[in-house]
């Protein structure tokens, strides 16, 4: 009955949660609890566990959920004696097979279940069970490519013709023995592309496709990570123990198996530094600010009372248009980037040495602004 909770879940949250999923309970009573009250009452009603609805509807953890059960428990009036009770009649109210979805539910779980675990397909990454089976096909098909011809074969007998390694053996030429060790060898390479595709989608740029990227080698997915982060090309080399020329053959082999030119593969580097979320910006402007580490300086600590970081970001960043241009701004947008100073001075043809006098003077500016602003703060209250 997992997956029918799942989809029942599913169908709820597109729903928005208005309806309650118990008849027993009165829909003027569901509609008056808090939105995330009634979130986690319905998935708790519809069977999911406690961390799975975390998981859901974006929760910190369990203990929240079990909170909020309780709190909408109680504005309804119920226990959990009777949550058991209206969660029992929701699993009895239908034949599940004939539940919209039913059908590519099992395909979807079946088809994890044949990679990863036939009795608990649980153990794979659970952001793959939001994927359509047509999906997840389509992942493995691109996954294929790197595979020998036989084992393509014993795949496509062993996933689409359901036969056993005994009966698969004869018609590749195999003792059933090798069938096993094969089909194992290469379920495992599916996992690993399959996990690495989920990775790369969570910070790969949107210029290159995670599908391909994913049959990258893992030391090739590193460098490629460095490159768009700006690393130093010896830090690379070091990182790798290779040569710098080495770093930049593998740069170009990259390039090409993602389908690019030399051109193409900097200019995604340079709009990946250029999109930075607000935490990033922050963060660098902390480390800019109080290095090494980021931490704000003792006397500026009630800087923390009067702002939140989103208004201290601008007054800082407002502050820096008032500046002469001598001061260089554009040394310091690079540097909230995500820049290096070495590699402002390739980007501009800049010494570095320019670039790190300019950047320090830049500092104590800000650092002067901000303690009068403090100040003024203090004497306004």
């Amino acid at each position: 009955m997992k997956q029918i909770a799942h989809l029942r879940a599913d169908r709820a949250i597109q729903e928005g949660f208005e309806s309650s999923p118990s008849l027993k309970i009165p829909q003027e009573e569901w509609s008056v609890l808090r939105d995330c009250d009634r979130q986690v009452l319905a998935l708790n009603l519809f069977g999911l566990s406690n961390d799975e609805i975390a998981q859901r509807v974006n929760l910190k953890n369990s203990v929240v959920a079990s909170s909020s059960i309780l709190r909408a428990s109680k504005a309804l009036g119920i226990d959990k004696a009777k949550r058991d009770e209206m969660r029992s009649g929701i699993e009895r109210l239908s034949n599940p097979k004939l539940i919209s979805g039913y059908r590519d539910i099992n395909e979807r779980d079946r088809l994890i279940g044949y990679f990863y675990n036939k009795a608990s397909p649980l153990a794979s990454n659970s952001e793959i069970f939001s994927f359509s089976p047509a999906y997840i096909e389509k992942l493995i098909k691109k996954f294929l490519r790197k595979l020998v011809p036989i084992d393509q074969k014993i795949l496509k007998l062993e996933l689409k013709q359901k036969l056993k390694h005994s009966e698969i053996a004869p018609l590749v030429q195999l003792d059933k023995s090798r069938v096993f060790s094969r089909s194992v060898a290469f379920k495992k390479q599916v996992r690993e592309y399959i996990d690495s595709y989920l990775n790369l989608k969570s910070w790969l740029p949107r210029q290159l496709d995670p599908e391909m990227a994913a049959l990258l080698g893992k030391r090739d997915i590193a460098i490629l990570r460095s490159f768009l982060k700006d690393d130093d090309i010896g830090i690379m080399a070091q990182d790798h123990s290779i040569k710098e020329k080495r770093v930049h053959e593998l740069l170009a082999k990259i390039a090409k198996k993602l389908g690019l030119n030399r051109e193409e593969f900097y200019e995604i580097k340079e709009h990946n530094l250029n999109k930075r979320d607000f935490q990033y910006l922050y963060r660098n402007l902390l480390i800019f600010l109080f290095p090494p580490q980021g931490t704000i300086l003792e006397k500026l600590k009630d800087l923390g009372k009067i702002f939140d970081p989103q208004s201290l970001f601008n007054s800082v960043v407002g502050e820096i248009k008032n500046f002469n241009p001598r001061t260089n701004k554009r040394y310091f947008k690079l540097m909230l980037q995500g820049y290096s100073q070495g590699a402002i001075s390739r980007k501009l043809d800049i010494s570095q040495s320019s670039i790190s006098v300019s950047l320090g003077r830049t500092r104590l500016r800000l650092l002067t602004f901000l303690e009068d602003k403090l100040k003024n703060e203090a004497q306004k209250a």
